[in-house]
């Protein structure tokens, strides 16, 4: 998570997409091969990431999405299931201070209009 390139694209007015929430694999054939850790952030540290996007201004540039595209993401094959973002994801970023507005942001209103082509 480079929250700092994040934020350099937002501000060249570059839609970030904040997905895969509950997603936290780890690539061990790809680490050992760089030579260094490689793997998915955490719900956590995408939560802070987003928190410290919408601090610096750049929610009208941010999305957020499931990304549901395997089985094994649903419940019934141990996954998160399609709710995870909003029984899970949305309390917690209400917890750190995002409000219902920044959410309506998000969710609605930057896909509404990225979608418009």
């Amino acid at each position: 998570m480079d929250v700092e390139y994040h934020k350099s694209l937002a501000k060249r007015a570059v839609y970030v997409e904040y997905d895969t929430w509950g997603s936290e694999y780890h690539y061990d054939g790809l680490s050992s091969s760089m030579g260094y850790e490689v793997g998915d952030p955490s719900d956590i540290q995408r939560v802070d990431a987003l928190v410290e996007m919408i601090e610096c201004g750049c929610v009208a540039q941010m999305l957020l999405s499931h990304d549901i595209c395997f089985k094994t993401s649903l419940r019934q094959y141990g996954g998160h299931g399609y709710d995870h973002l909003l029984t899970h994801i949305v309390p917690m970023l209400k917890r750190r201070g995002v409000t219902q507005d920044h959410l309506n942001q998000m969710m609605i209103e930057n896909p509404k209009r990225l979608l418009a082509f």
